[in-house]
């Protein structure tokens, strides 16, 4: 009987092992299952890399490049489920972890094909002002336009251009409205 009590005690001692090394590993498992979804993704297997993106965030939530992989991998899929899958996903991820220029800009974008304007409007606005960036100010403009604040649309292309006057897109836009 003392055997049969070893063993167990070795079994209970290499289950301890094996799930202590998995909390002490959680990132290197979460990155290790990014890398397996940038591999699915590669082979144009979306919805599977979405799936190990997702996986990696439940492993370790403070992982930045999974929460933006599943957004990106929304971008690419274009379906409306898809992308507020990943519109809450990315939520979620900023609330933890406040501004994060990456993921809010990923929001932005899926807010937009999402079709809510203000929302993204704001996104970009917050991106484009805390990094200086004409690019996110642009799409700022873009989407109040189409939430119907041209002159908050006109503001934000401004804002652009005060920051890189040779900012073409920000220039066009203002010719058009």
């Amino acid at each position: 009987m003392t055997n049969m009590a070893n063993k167990y005690r070795r079994l209970a001692l290499a289950a301890i092992g094996i799930a202590a090394s998995a909390l002490l590993l959680r990132p290197q498992l979460s990155e290790a299952l990014v890398t397996r979804g940038d591999d699915f993704a590669y082979r144009g297997n979306l919805y599977r890399s979405a799936e190990m993106y997702h996986r990696a965030l439940w492993w370790d939530p403070d992982n930045e490049v999974a929460a933006d992989r599943i957004a990106f991998n929304a971008l690419l899929v274009h379906r409306h489920d898809v992308a507020s899958n990943a519109i809450a996903t990315t939520t979620v991820f900023l609330s933890r972890h406040g501004t994060s220029s990456t993921i809010l800009m990923d929001r932005a974008l899926l807010l937009q094909i999402a079709h809510r304007y203000r929302e993204a409007e704001r996104d970009f606005a917050v991106v484009g002002r805390e990094m200086r960036d004409p690019r996110a100010l642009t799409f700022a403009g873009f989407a109040a336009y189409h939430a119907g604040a041209i002159d908050r649309a006109r503001q934000h292309w401004r804002d652009a251009m005060a920051i890189d006057p040779a900012f073409v897109l920000a220039r066009r836009a203002m010719k058009r409205t």
